[in-house]
Order: structure tokens, then sequence, then C-alpha cells
């Protein structure tokens, strides 16, 4: 069985053409390269986009987790959380959950560290890649 490329206009067999689905598409696999290498040249690798979106992201996330401690979907949602936490805590004196010892540091200092450590890597890549 053949078919009519719609860019180059030359009938040629199935099999030069992508599949979609169920269904074959409307241009052969050369004018679709072709169309991609020219995309690609203007505005660059989608996968490429795709790396600096996630690493933007995981930058932003472990900017706030080492500003909260917790990974919260952006500060209003984190001081609200801190806020209902102390409210709670102020409630439920007697409890031995919220009973202060003393401590050297706090048991996720180390934690924050290590992030703080990963979001100033992170930084410094950031600045030395252009993203737009």
């Amino acid at each position: 069985m053949e078919r009519t490329c719609k860019k180059c206009g030359k009938t040629m067999p199935l099999e030069m053409f992508y599949k979609n689905g169920a269904y074959y598409r409307n241009t052969c696999k050369d004018c679709a390269n072709k169309a991609k290498r020219e995309w690609v040249k203007k505005h660059g690798r989608s996968d490429e986009i795709k790396v600096k979106d996630v690493l933007r992201c995981a930058l932003q996330r472990a900017k706030l987790k080492s500003e909260t401690g917790k990974t919260y979907r952006n500060k209003k949602e984190a001081e609200r959380q801190r806020a209902y936490s102390m409210k709670y805590q102020k409630e439920h004196k007697d409890d031995p959950r919220f009973i202060k010892t003393k401590r050297k540091c706090s048991k996720n200092a180390h934690e924050r560290r290590k992030i703080k450590n990963e979001v100033e890597i992170l930084s410094e890549f950031f600045d030395n890649i252009d993203l737009f």
C-alpha cells in the first residue's frame, strides 16, 4: 500500500511514514526528520529543555527545604503549617512529644547542611548555563 506525502508530494510505501498510534502520519520520514532538525536549530533540543526544567524545579525544592526543613509547594503553605504546628504545641504542652530537651543541634541540622551544599552546587551550575 502507498501513501502521498503532504510536504514533498511524493508517493511512497507505508514503511516510509511514521506511525501515530493506529494511523500513519501525513508526512514521510524524510520530511518529518527535516522539520525536526529545523525546529531543533530554532528552539534547541527538547530533551535539553526538559533537563533544564527538571533541574530548575529541583533547585527550587532544595532551596525551600533548606529554608523550612520540609518540601512544600510554596512559602505560604510552609508558614501556615508552621503556625498550625506552634498552635498545636501550645495547646498540648503536657504531651511528652513536645517537652523540650537540650540538644547541641537539631535533629535535621545535618540534613539541612547537606541540602544547603546541594543548593550551592546547583546554583553554581545554573549560573554557568543560559536557561532561556
